[in-house]
């Protein structure tokens, strides 16, 4: 495809794009790796059916995308964490693994972007590994995502206002986190005081036997 043909495109067309495009790849690299191998040193840190098992997953392996040869490294850091304001990619793009956003059954389109976003966020959220409130240990635990790309979250929904207690990317998480929750929910986050733990994160491959 020629690129000038991507660059007339809306901003909605080119993220449901490059989507379809990670999540694709990320599974035709499984296909071409399975059934996985452990590796040394992965298998001293990560489950021997991960995905981070496959040497140079993420900035090695390259795939032609257009008329470019991309890792997924470049996709996601290069591309849609540079050239896109949207922190809800990492509820969007998937690594194939149990800890990550589950993959929809369906490609991303311009048009339904905005439900997508909301669906995929709010089931994340559902997710008690990945979002939890412990009222009895005064705890809100949170993905790693939220460590990982807090500050992807700042420009949209940063907050000098709400949840002072916490730094400049947790506030933006949480304010991000509170617009998906139910009012009792969102109440505690705003006036309860707790700390903040992030939960760790299953490397297993999010397959099904």
């Amino acid at each position: 495809m020629d690129k000038s043909i991507y660059n007339a495109w809306s901003d909605a067309v080119k993220i449901a794009f490059r989507f379809n495009s990670y999540n694709a790849l990320t599974l035709k690299v499984i296909i071409d790796n399975y059934l996985i191998k452990p590796t040394f040193p992965a298998r001293l840190y990560h489950p021997r059916n991960s995905i981070r098992q496959i040497p140079g997953v993420w900035d090695k392996i390259s795939h032609p995308v257009m008329v470019q040869d991309l890792t997924l490294d470049d996709i996601e850091h290069k591309i849609l964490r540079v050239e896109f304001n949207e922190p809800r990619i990492h509820m969007a793009i998937v690594c194939a693994s149990i800890g990550c956003a589950l993959l929809r059954n369906e490609p991303y389109y311009d048009y339904s972007l905005k439900d997508q976003f909301y669906g995929q966020t709010f089931r994340f959220l559902q997710d008690h590994d990945k979002f939890a409130i412990d009222r009895y240990q005064s705890t809100v635990h949170l993905s790693p995502y939220f460590k990982w790309f807090g500050e992807d979250f700042i420009k949209t929904y940063g907050t000098e206002i709400r949840f002072t207690k916490h730094n400049k990317a947790e506030r933006a998480s949480l304010n991000f986190i509170s617009a998906y929750l139910n009012e009792g929910d969102k109440t505690y986050l705003l006036k309860a005081q707790y700390k903040i733990n992030y939960l760790g994160y299953d490397w297993s491959l999010n397959e099904q036997k």
